[in-house]
């Protein structure tokens, strides 16, 4: 068998592997970046391991937090909803995120959203950020495979 139709053949297998499905712990440790920071590291917000096992819990149905302010919180859901997005392909997944104010939706997809997840390898390969017409998206809807 030629070295060429080997790669082809190699290629066309990666095509039907699923993908791996990681813990939110792992996905966001091992894909997730920072667009100032670098890669996410729950040593530096510990106390949203818990929440992260929660998630994954298929026996839990809700997950609430009380927190304080500047804890970290948006980038971590952030990293959740990346996960989800990313794992869409094999596992179907629809998201909404809601805000009491339009602003704050838009402020939120200028200010993180598009840097976080053009910063995310993964998650720029499902998701084109762009706001243009032809890619179908605006700040206020993304298009990904299964969502």
């Amino acid at each position: 068998m030629s070295e060429n139709l080997l790669h082809l053949l190699k290629m066309a297998a990666e095509l039907f592997r699923p993908a791996k499905h990681y813990p939110t712990k792992e996905f966001m440790e091992a894909e997730y970046v920072l667009p100032d920071f670098g890669e996410y590291d729950f040593r530096n917000a510990p106390y949203f391991l818990g929440v992260a096992l929660a998630l994954d819990d298929p026996d839990v149905d809700e997950v609430d937090l009380m927190k304080a302010a500047q804890i970290g919180w948006t980038f971590f859901i952030l990293g959740y909803i990346f996960k989800r997005v990313v794992e869409a392909r094999y596992r179907p997944c629809p998201i909404m995120m809601l805000f009491a104010k339009a602003g704050d939706g838009k402020a939120l997809h200028d200010e993180k959203l598009v840097m976080a997840g053009e910063a995310t390898r993964a998650v720029a390969e499902c998701i084109d950020f762009s706001t243009s017409p032809k890619s179908g998206n605006r700040w206020d809807l993304k298009k990904f495979d299964g969502g």
